[in-house]
Order: structure tokens, then C-alpha cells, then sequence
């Protein structure tokens, strides 16, 4: 079948800017750049430092492995009779290349982190595969045992604290745990924006997120973005924050909050309309939330 089925939740997009983005998103590469940018960002506000290339290597190597298994593992049950997202369509179309890859990649990632990354970081991550494993398991091999916490929120605790190993590494302190805690409200807003967006896809497929339980969820994201706005600010003004992450923090709420926002007027709109070139864009909208920020804050 092709992947232009009225069906999909994705229509062709126009133009090659959007293809990229389409890609990107569908690859994960998206998250890959995330991490590594906010990974920058912990590493030189509070170890003083920029992080060096195999840390930044294997961050991003290990984060395109966590998400390709996600995916993988969805596109198992995949239904391509209904509605679905062009990521769940790439990952069942190029299943054996992809398997491969990470097959791969796994390889060579364990290779370098055990060659270039300090005993004391290996640590630290090896506890952090633990907890991915936990959340992996959850989600995918016990879909039918009620979960304490949505997954959007274990993702974006999760993804908080893998992109400041460096800095927990380095010294933990009172004030990372504060940008860390900010930080996992933030990452998990975007999660839930996300599946807010794929929600019909999702609700097609008999996908679990918290967008197809809780459909108002989002309603509550601009309110909780000035929330964490508003904390950030009072964080750096006491210097309990670091300028740098404090200003990132504060640009990727107000970014969440507005596209939340948007997404609220846009819940009343039909199904069809989920099936445009315009759903392409607002996954491309939610990366920029969390990027933009990090370089605005630099060039400031």
C-alpha cells in the first residue's frame, strides 16, 4: 500500500525543507541533536566545560539506539489499514536494514564507552540503561499492567537526566538537581505535545499515550510552561540557576506554551485536517522548541 493513503496521518509533504524535517523526525535524528545540544548546555554550565566528541558520540549514538528499539517495537503491530505515522510506517517498511544498523551501532557504542568514557561515567550510565530498560519493558512487553506514571513523563525524566550525566559526573549539586527537575518538565510538555499531535494515528493503532487516556492533557501545558518560566526566572535571579540554562529554559517554555496552545484551537478541527502538510510542520515545531532556545542563548 502506498504511503500516500488517505488513511495515514501523514500525507506526501511539499518541498524538500519539509521532507528533511519529515525524515529527521521519522529517524530520530531529531532527538539525536536535542540531546546532544542540551548535553552541551549542562556540560558548560556546570562542569565548565564543553563536552568532549566521544561523550557527545555516544550520547547521541546510544539515544538513536533507545528510540529506533521504540519504534521498532511499535512498528511490530503495526496496521498499515489504518491511520498511522509515517515514523511507525519507515520503521515496518526498512525493519531489516534498521535491525541491522542497530545491530551495528550497538556494537560500536559499547566499544567506545568503554574506551573513551571514564569508569565513573560508565557508571552513572549504566544505571541510567537499567532505568531505560524498566521503561522499556513497561511499555512494550506489559502494555496491559496499569503504569504509575505515562510514559510521556518517564521519557522526559529519563531524557532530563541523560543529558546532564556529564555534569552528575562532574559534581552533583542542589542547583543541577533544580535544572534537572525543570528540565523533565520541559522534555516531558514536548512528549506530550507530540502525542497530542498523533493521537488519531495512535488511537487507530490501539497505541497507549496520554494523549488517546487524557485528550485535555494539553490544555494544561500553558499554564505548567509559565509555571516553569516563572521558576527559572526566580532560579537565576537568587543564582540557585546558571544564566545560560536558565534563559534556555525559559525561551523553550514560552515556545511549548504557544504551540500548546495553538494545539488546542487546532483539537476541534476534523481528522482530515491531521492528514496535511501541516502535521509535518508542527513536528518540526516541537524540535524547535527545544533547540532554538540553547542557540538563541548562545548568540545572546
Amino acid at each position: 500500500m502506498s504511503d500516500k493513503s488517505p488513511r495515514e496521518s501523514i500525507a506526501a509533504a511539499t518541498g524538500p525543507a519539509i521532507s528533511v524535517v519529515r525524515w529527521m523526525n521519522a529517524l530520530s535524528i531529531d532527538a539525536v541533536v536535542v540531546g546532544v545540544l542540551w548535553q552541551t548546555l549542562f556540560a558548560c554550565s556546570f562542569r565548565g566545560s564543553w563536552p568532549t566528541i566521544p561523550e557527545s558520540v555516544t550520547l547521541g549514538t546510544t539515544l538513536w539506539l533507545i528510540y529506533t528499539a521504540d519504534h521498532l517495537l511499535d512498528a511490530r503491530s503495526l496496521d498499515i489499514d489504518r491511520m498511522h505515522t509515517f515514523r511507525h510506517l519507515v520503521h515496518l517498511r526498512h525493519r531489516s536494514a534498521l535491525v541491522a544498523l542497530w545491530s551495528f551501532l550497538t556494537v560500536c557504542d559499547a566499544v567506545a564507552i568503554i574506551t573513551w568514557l571514564p569508569d565513573s561515567l560508565i557508571r552513572w550510565g549504566l544505571g541510567m540503561a537499567a532505568a531505560v530498560l524498566v521503561y522499556g519493558a513497561g511499555v512494550h512487553f506489559r502494555p496491559k499492567t496499569k503504569i504509575w506514571l505515562a510514559k510521556e513523563f518517564q521519557v522526559g525524566i529519563l531524557f532530563a537526566i541523560g543529558v546532564g550525566l556529564l555534569a552528575w559526573d562532574h559534581a552533583p549539586s542542589v542547583s543541577l538537581l533544580f535544572a534537572t527537575m525543570l528540565c523533565a518538565v520541559l522534555f516531558s510538555a514536548n512528549c506530550i505535545i507530540v502525542a497530542h499531535f498523533d493521537r488519531e494515528a495512535d488511537r487507530e493503532q490501539q497505541f497507549s499515550s496520554i494523549a488517546t487516556k487524557q485528550v485535555a492533557a494539553v490544555r494544561y501545558l500553558p499554564t505548567v510552561m509559565a509555571a516553569v518560566a516563572t521558576i527559572a526566572i526566580a532560579g537565576a535571579a537568587v543564582n540557585a540557576l546558571p544564566r545560560l540554562i536558565a534563559c534556555s529554559i525559559v525561551i523553550s517554555s514560552v515556545m511549548l506554551a504557544a504551540l500548546a496552545h495553538a494545539s488546542c484551537i487546532e483539537a476541534s478541527t476534523t481528522d482530515a485536517t491531521l492528514a496535511n502538510n501541516r502535521f509535518n510542520v508542527r513536528h518540526g515545531l516541537a524540535d524547535a522548541t527545544l533547540i532554538a532556545p540553547i542557540l538563541i542563548g548562545w548568540l545572546a
